[in-house]
This record gives structure tokens, C-alpha cells and sequence, in this order.
């Protein structure tokens, strides 16, 4: 009986020697970079809406939905780091300044393992 009881607490203090701590986290670094056109010419001054984790546009009329907003500036250019894996809703709107209207650009973008970094071109319309 004190054998079996033995080999018993041998047993679990293996079991509990042998438990490894949780793996620490794979930091994935993320960039997503956006250039704003109208008629292959850039805008610049525009505000970059984004949406994280949506597929469907927030639309317009409500930034406070918006996760990030960003102003393009003068490069008309601009790059986001460290956004989640997942689809997330670019929005690009404000003044065309050359065209003397409000332009709007709408882009869903998907972030995963198979791309972490995009770059691309954002046409706005009238």
C-alpha cells in the first residue's frame, strides 16, 4: 500500500516537474501603406479613415466609428504599422483642392500571415 502511494506522488511530481509555461507571444510586426489619387494625380490633405476588424463601410457621417483617423499631409502618403490581423475598412476623404469638390476613396483591406505589409493606391472620386 505505501508502495502504490509511492509511485503515486512519484507520478504527479513528474507530471507536474515535466508542465512548461505558455509560450511567450511572436511579436508580427504589420504595415499598411496608402497613397491618395484623383485621375492618377495625388491628393493630398485627405483624412484616412480606418476600421478595424469590418468588412462593410461605416460610411461617412459618423467618425466616431472610425478605430484611427490620419491626415494624409502634403506627401499625400501615408503608412500604418502594427494593425491587427484581420479585414479592416480604409476610408480616404476630404477636399481636392485641384477639382474644388469632396473626394471620397474606399479600400477593404485584409491583413494576415500571407501579407503583412501593403502598399497600395487609393483612387478618390467625386
Amino acid at each position: 500500500m505505501i508502495r502504490k502511494y509511492l509511485i503515486m506522488m512519484l507520478g504527479f511530481s513528474y507530471v507536474l516537474a515535466c508542465s512548461k509555461d505558455d509560450p511567450e507571444p511572436v511579436y508580427i510586426p504589420t504595415e499598411v501603406c496608402v497613397a491618395t489619387k484623383h485621375h492618377s494625380y495625388p491628393v493630398p490633405n485627405l483624412n484616412l479613415y480606418i476600421k478595424y476588424n469590418d468588412s462593410i463601410f461605416p460610411g461617412i457621417t459618423d467618425f466616431s466609428v472610425y478605430d484611427t483617423i490620419i491626415n494624409m499631409g502634403p506627401p499625400a502618403y501615408t503608412c500604418v504599422e502594427d494593425l491587427p490581423f484581420g479585414t479592416h475598412m480604409f476610408v480616404a476623404y476630404g477636399w481636392d483642392a485641384a477639382w474644388n469638390d469632396d473626394v471620397i476613396g474606399i479600400r477593404k483591406v485584409e491583413i494576415s500571415l500571407a501579407e503583412t505589409r501593403i502598399d497600395f493606391d487609393m483612387e478618390v472620386n467625386e
